[in-house]
């Protein structure tokens, strides 16, 4: 096809050569001839620069085989890396590897990505997961020339998937590093207890005590909760026990997070004593919601009310009567203020404090309830009265939608007995109704029962029936049970319960158990007034531990999963306060995490090289030990790796070749300087 443009090319050049100097000029016929030559040699080249098709060429590209090599630098390895100088025995291989044609790659389980400074690599991580770093191999050299790995460890393994259950691609070789003798050593071996609990509950939390090396042992198991021993107990070995299980039951309080250690006495002849000794932390949460109620004085819709809560088994109920009993000391999630009347100092504070907490409330009226005082404290309300009382009867409200009252129970409305309520104009903005109220025969627009969830932090109810017990008796005569009294009362207080739930701001830790080695992360969400998503707020972030020392930050929220990192802590608990501003108004969130240290590289420490046999052997590798460091390189390495060669093909045009246009150029510099010298004669 090339000769057919490369023809045409010149074709084009001669006619136009012809055209210019087909009659001889007045220079002599030798030059008229190099003329000639040189314009249809230019007009050729520029032709087929236009019109030739993209000019092929093929390169060669050599790649070596890739050898990885896979160091386990877990904390277990690191007296036997420094016994057999394994550092500077694996500097010297890959200078040997690299001699036979190798690309050597590093890694370790510090990164997921190679490893370029090998004197970097520390023998100090506090698990091994040696899945994690092969798969991390294979994955990253998905589409280079991987010859083999080389994993160099002990075989212990504590973290991760089990490497007896997963298929590798790539030939793997394996060095033994580390003693299978069996040491003598205690060892609390490992911990089951819930991460959660209540609060104020008793748990079980099961201790594994390991023996290995030992015969007949005698030791004691203490329980601790700081310097306070809660429990002391012997533990007995027999001779072929190799482990026992002891199950101990511990009490929470009222505070976020609980620690409790454990601790084995030691015995002379351990090899090491840091696995006698464990501390866990456990997070208390209140699952139950506390509902208080609040009254100025007894009355037989309080005692309805409570029973009917108690109902939810999630339902935690304090009834506080003024002037009769302690206040409780528990915190409220909602707070039903039963029959406002008092206008004490110390009631007008203390559902001010309700209110400042962003409390959900629930406001009941009735006969000795204070209008003008009801108009002060609950929002959006207003009833305008002179004193007097109406009789009404209850009628559902056909659109409200905030709940669902089953209505085969609805009509029972019909036999209930009318409440009192106060007579007046009512004004209640932003309220739905639930239950309007019923004159005779006549329903009014006048609210009954109505909910408020225009504030997404705190829902409000309000409810002017005084009278509800009947209500509830008149129902169970007529029908054995108080079901729709008890819908009522019991949605209202979970829809109430609901806003608890719709913050503007969240910001908490991805997870409340941190290891010591972990960096703490945070996610974030933030959202407006229409409960939409919102970006680039900037967040103010203060750690603070037990002993009051601050750590603060600055992060901003994102789309990410996680809006900001930090490390560095030590063992222990912290508390921690976020704050942003959302729509010009400062949101803030709290909340409490734990970082925890626990040796699971100190419980173990002798060398499993089954496990690294089993991995070879599986997949077309062999096993040896990092004394015969040398002759398995020899060995599994010494022929003289083959690179491939990759040939890849390019087009381009041929008018993108510079030396081309350079050189045509050139011709018709030097014809136009031919004419203009011989010209002139």
């Amino acid at each position: 096809m090339q000769i057919i443009w490369v023809s045409i090319s010149i074709l084009i050049g001669i006619l136009y050569a012809l055209f210019l100097y087909s009659i001889t000029k007045k220079w002599s016929i030798w030059v008229n001839r190099i003329l000639f030559s040189l314009r249809t040699i230019a007009v050729a080249g520029i032709v087929w620069l236009l019109i030739s098709p993209d000019l092929k060429s093929t390169s060669t590209r050599e790649e070596k085989p890739i050898v990885a090599i896979a160091i386990d630098n877990s904390s277990s390895m690191q007296n036997f890396a420094l016994k057999t100088s394994l550092i500077p025995k694996i500097a010297s291989k890959i200078e040997y590897l690299k001699k036979l044609n190798f690309d050597i790659k590093l890694y370790d389980l510090t990164q997921q990505r190679e490893v370029i400074d090998l004197d970097s690599i520390k023998f100090d991580q506090p698990k091994s997961n040696l899945s994690q770093i092969l798969n991390n191999i294979e994955n990253e050299n998905i589409e280079q020339n991987l010859s083999s790995i080389i994993l160099i460890s002990d075989g212990i393994i504590n973290d991760g998937q089990s490497l007896d259950y997963q298929n590798f691609n790539s030939n793997i070789f394996s060095l033994g590093v580390g003693d299978t003798t069996i040491k003598k050593d205690l060892s609390i071996a490992d911990i089951y207890y819930n991460k959660t609990v209540n609060k104020n509950v008793k748990f079980p939390i099961k201790i594994t005590v390991a023996k290995q090396g030992f015969k007949n042992v005698i030791t004691k198991l203490l329980f601790k909760n700081g310097s306070k021993i809660l429990q002391q107990l012997d533990i007995v070995f027999a001779e072929n026990e190799k482990q026992k299980d002891i199950i101990l039951y511990a009490e929470s309080n009222n505070e976020d997070f609980i620690s409790y250690s454990f601790e084995l006495t030691p015995i002379q002849e351990e090899i090491t004593k840091t696995n006698n000794y464990r501390t866990i932390y456990i997070e208390t949460i209140q699952s139950k919601k506390n509902i208080l109620i609040y009254a100025q004085s007894p009355h037989p819709d309080i005692k309805i009310i409570e029973q009917t809560l108690l109902q939810n088994k999630e339902y935690e109920v304090f009834t506080y009567i003024q002037g009769i009993g302690n206040y409780p000391t528990q915190k409220p999630d909602i707070v039903i203020l039963h029959q406002i009347s008092s206008e004490s100092s110390d009631f007008i504070s203390k559902v001010n404090e309700f209110k400042k907490a962003r409390l959900p409330i629930w406001y009941i009226l009735g006969n000795q309830s204070n209008i003008q005082l009801c108009n002060s404290l609950i929002p959006n309300f207003k009833i305008i009265s002179n004193g007097q009382i109406d009789k009404v009867l209850p009628v559902l409200a056909a659109d409200f939608d905030k709940f669902l009252i089953p209505q085969n129970i609805t009509s029972r409305m019909t036999d209930f007995a009318p409440v009192q309520v106060p007579f007046g104009a009512y004004n209640l903005a932003g309220w739905s109704v639930v239950l309007y109220q019923k004159v005779g025969n006549l329903t009014t627009d006048k609210p009954l029962w109505a909910v408020n969830t225009t504030n997404n932090e705190s829902y409000q109810a309000l409810t002017l029936a005084d009278g509800l017990w009947q209500w509830s008796l008149l129902e169970k005569v007529a029908n054995q049970e108080a079901t729709l009294v008890n819908n009522l009362i019991l949605k209202t207080a979970q829809l109430l319960l609901s806003s608890k739930e719709k913050r503007k701001f969240n910001f908490k830790p991805t997870k409340q158990n941190f290891d010591v080695s972990e960096n703490i992360a945070f996610e974030s969400e933030s959202r407006n007034d229409i409960d939409e998503w919102i970006t680039g707020n900037q967040i103010s972030l203060t750690i603070s531990n037990t002993s009051g020392k601050k750590y603060s930050y600055l992060c901003t929220n994102t789309n990410n999963a996680v809006v900001f990192e930090t490390s560095g802590f030590e063992e222990g608990v912290y508390k921690f306060s976020a704050k942003t501003i959302i729509n010009k108004k400062e949101e803030v969130a709290n909340g409490t995490f734990v970082v925890s240290k626990i040796d699971i590289e100190s419980i173990n420490q002798t060398a499993n090289f089954q496990v690294l046999r089993d991995l070879a052997s599986k997949n077309k590798g062999n096993f040896d030990l990092i004394n015969n460091f040398d002759a398995f390189i020899e060995s599994n390495f010494k022929a003289k790796a083959v690179s491939k060669l990759f040939s890849e093909d390019s087009f381009t045009a041929p008018i993108n070749h510079t030396w081309m246009v350079v050189l045509l150029l050139i011709l018709l510099f030097l014809e136009w300087g031919l004419r203009k010298y011989f010209g002139s004669l």
